[in-house]
């Protein structure tokens, strides 16, 4: 059971990060901010 809840957890922060790389490119920025961006908004500390 344990092992399912870090792979989804493992995928969600894949996917996060692709789609915040998607992003940083089409406004012209680097893929690495895209992935900072994703991984602010993916964080434990997330307001909301």
């Amino acid at each position: 059971m344990g092992e399912s809840i870090l792979l989804v957890n493992l995928v969600i922060a894949l996917l996060a990060g692709l789609v915040g790389a998607i992003i940083a490119v089409r406004l012209g920025q680097s893929i690495i901010l895209g992935f900072i961006v994703a991984g602010i908004f993916i964080g434990p500390f997330t307001p909301g």
